[in-house]
């Protein structure tokens, strides 16, 4: 992680806040992707009772690829 006690406490204000207000959860995203040096990942939440996700979210990948992987 590349960043200082005030980026990672910037980071952490974000993640309270997109508990707070789910819309807020696209800037926690790319602030991680910044935060640990273009890391990238799957934020998803799934329902247990449904057996299904409900939403997912991408962060840090190549839209391009992506793109290419579901064709």
């Amino acid at each position: 992680m590349n960043t200082g006690l005030k980026e990672f406490s910037d980071l952490v204000e974000l993640i309270y806040n997109a508990g707070v207000n789910p819309a807020h959860w696209r800037a926690v995203l790319d602030a991680l992707s910044k935060a640990f040096e273009c890391a990238s990942g799957l934020l998803h939440r799934y329902d247990p009772h449904l057996g299904s996700v409900l939403a997912f979210e991408e962060f840090g990948h190549d839209p391009s690829f992506s793109k290419a992987y579901v064709q």
